[in-house]
């Protein structure tokens, strides 16, 4: 899910830096006033970093808890053996 909203925060993010660059793309679509646009063009860059942040933080405990879950799965596995 973090990874997901990482994406979508990013693509929001480039098209906010596009239209920075491109005043004229901007003003043809009429939608540079949006909401998101504004949160995006003042918080985008604390909003990626802390999503980045917590994708990492995800994805160090996934790997740190990996031999929990694996051993979990073979006992679970051996007991459902013994009983039959």
């Amino acid at each position: 899910m973090a990874g997901v909203a990482l994406a979508v925060t990013g693509c929001i993010y480039a098209i906010v830096l596009s239209r920075a660059h491109h005043p004229a793309m901007a003003a043809a679509t009429h939608t540079a006033e949006h909401p998101l646009f504004r949160l995006v063009d003042r918080h985008g860059t604390t909003v990626l970093l802390v999503e980045l942040a917590v994708l990492g933080g995800a994805s160090i405990l996934a790997m740190a808890t990996d031999r929990f879950w694996t051993r979990r799965a073979e006992r679970s596995a051996a007991r459902d053996e013994s009983t039959k």
